[in-house]
């Protein structure tokens, strides 16, 4: 039977199409890094009629470990930059991540660092018209120093806003940004701090408030490179207001928001599980 929604059964946008010389790690990393992966887009619909992909770009060492070392990726004022870990020091059961083994509780170190990266399709989304590298979103203050992940694009009251998980040795947060174009973005700070992922804008308003649903779990830390200062987060103008729980103490763990929450006349929830 056919199928009125699938427009093309292939692979639009691929860890090949990305073009690595006009990555922002090149501003300090001068080792070899490939792409892991090009993946959890969030995307929107242009004022122009095109589909915006917001996709992840998860750029990774090629050689992480060497010299007697496991490596990982971390972004300063300065730059990006690599920080090396004795291997007498760690375990390393997955090439994308490494535990450090002088804790008591978990702290995994990653071998890759993400990035954003606009991607305009045409109205079907079938093919690319323009990789936009010159909007790209990448870290920029402390609290994104191992990268920004997994955006989620909502569109309200002709607005775009954007969460993003932002990864540092501080927090597992969401971030905000907001666009009036839905390519140019600006970061308004955290709205959600440790350990918040995965949250997602509901579409519209409830009671002339924002609702989104979020993840509000993970046992990951990432390690201390120096000594830290935490940062009270700030939320700008949005405020928790209440709080609500979906689900029990059987669900996994794993479990949040995927696809963009519509206004429906019954309310749905979409979650993904990974």
């Amino acid at each position: 039977m056919k199928n009125n929604y699938i427009k093309a059964d292939r692979i639009i946008f691929s860890p090949d199409d990305v073009d690595l010389k006009r990555s922002p790690l090149r501003n300090g990393i001068d080792e070899a890094t490939f792409v892991l992966g090009a993946f959890n887009p969030g995307l929107c619909r242009l004022p122009n009629g095109n589909l915006l992909l917001m996709v992840r770009i998860a750029e990774a060492l090629i050689h992480p470990v060497h010299d007697g070392f496991a490596h990982s990726i971390r972004w300063d004022e300065s730059g990006y930059k690599t920080d090396a870990w004795p291997l007498s020091d760690v375990t390393i059961d997955d090439p994308r991540k490494f535990r450090i083994n002088n804790y008591s509780y978990p702290v995994y170190a990653l071998t890759s660092l993400s990035w954003l990266l606009p991607v305009e399709l045409n109205e079907e989304g079938t093919s690319i018209l323009k990789i936009h590298y010159d909007k790209i979103i990448s870290p920029g203050r402390e609290s994104q120093e191992y990268g920004i992940e997994d955006p989620r694009i909502t569109f309200i009251h002709n607005r775009y806003y954007m969460t993003v998980c932002c990864v540092s040795a501080e927090r597992h947060s969401t971030m905000l940004y907001d666009s009036d174009d839905g390519l140019n973005y600006e970061c308004k700070g955290i709205i959600l701090d440790h350990q918040n992922k995965d949250m997602l804008l509901f579409e519209g308003k409830i009671d002339e408030q924002y609702y989104a649903l979020t993840r509000p779990l993970g046992e990951c830390i990432l390690p201390l490179h120096r000594d830290h200062c935490i940062i009270p987060a700030h939320a700008f103008k949005w405020r928790l207001r209440k709080i609500f729980f979906i689900g029990n103490q059987q669900m996994n763990p794993f479990c949040g928001p995927g696809n963009p929450l519509y206004r429906m006349k019954r309310s749905v929830v979409a979650v993904r599980l990974s």
